[in-house]
């Protein structure tokens, strides 16, 4: 089974190539699908965009069964993602932060 994210934001904090399909994603003026009009509510603000051709690659390949396999993402983030890893790390974010 393959896990699908985009490729922005927090995902690329625990995801990777390695263990997900990632879809590109650009940052874009927030506008209404296949419209140039600005979505109100966001106006003026932008957001990500997804490629939408690669994301519908990456599910045919799926579908096909042409997607060659990677690890498990679970493992992944159960391996790299423990309390205790992140009692590790805190030292260094309050540091980097300022806050030490």
């Amino acid at each position: 089974m393959s896990l699908i994210a985009p490729s922005h934001s927090a995902y690329v904090d625990y995801l990777d190539d390695r263990v997900a399909r990632l879809i590109p994603a650009a940052v874009r003026p927030a506008r209404l699908p296949y419209s140039e009009q600005h979505y109100a509510p966001f106006h003026g603000l932008d957001w990500w965009d997804p490629d939408e051709d690669a994301a519908a690659s990456i599910l045919s390949a799926i579908i096909r069964g042409n997607d060659d396999s990677h690890p498990s993402a679970r493992d992944h983030l159960v391996q790299g993602f423990t309390w205790a890893r992140a009692v590790e790390r805190l030292p260094t974010i309050l540091d980097d932060a300022g806050l030490r």
